[in-house]
């Protein structure tokens, strides 16, 4: 009898610990589930009658300043909490963007950084509001960045940028944009189409 008394109280144990962790579990859920209804998103929606350049979006960026970049198939739209500016193409401008299709942004201090379906990168400078198109200085003057897909900022300040034909890399200092693989690296990841990129501690993930 003092055995089963004692596999009595085991098992009477086990069960008050099974529903203390289900009502414990429980209270979580319902704090949680009172605490996500009392949150009222708000969603707007920009449009053409907005000023919205495409309904096409591919990406977004937000500068120092507070606007809001975003990418489409047909311009770079600025957004400032009210209105929006678009920029597009100026045939025969020198300083404006040199494709409408936007595929990848950037921003960071004064520049914004434009990855398109043209040749090479773009830099929009805030203060000048003017774009500056950059090409590789590769002896290959056939080898530009294309449909960039992805522009981050190395912890050393240069940029780096994903392409459907390979990775390339922004020189800050000298102001000058090369393919980031260099001699046999070069042959073995030639053509490779880079869509993300991360850096971390050092390393470079693709």
């Amino acid at each position: 009898m003092k055995k089963l008394g004692r596999l009595h109280r085991t098992n009477l144990k086990k069960i008050i610990d099974h529903i203390s962790s289900i009502v414990l579990i429980s209270s979580f859920l319902f704090v949680f589930t009172a605490h996500s209804q009392n949150i009222d998103y708000k969603f707007n929606q920009l449009d053409f009658n907005d000023g919205l350049s495409n309904l096409s979006v591919s990406c977004f960026a937000k500068d120092e300043l507070g606007f809001i970049w975003i990418g489409t198939e047909d311009g770079l739209n600025r957004y400032d909490g009210k209105n929006l500016k678009v920029y597009r193409n100026i045939e025969g401008k020198q300083n404006s963007i040199t494709n409408n299709t936007i595929s990848a942004l950037l921003a960071t201090g004064k520049y914004l950084w434009i990855g398109n379906n043209g040749i090479g990168i773009d830099r929009y400078n805030m203060e000048t509001d003017e774009f500056k198109n950059f090409k590789t200085t590769s002896d290959d003057r056939t080898v530009f960045p294309k449909s960039v897909s992805t522009i981050i900022e190395l912890q050393n300040k240069n940029i780096l940028i994903g392409a459907i034909n390979g990775l390339y890399i922004f020189d800050t200092q000298n102001e000058t944009l090369s393919p980031y693989f260099q001699g046999e690296a070069k042959k073995f990841f030639s053509g490779i189409n880079v869509k993300s990129i991360i850096e971390e501690d050092e390393k470079i993930w693709l």
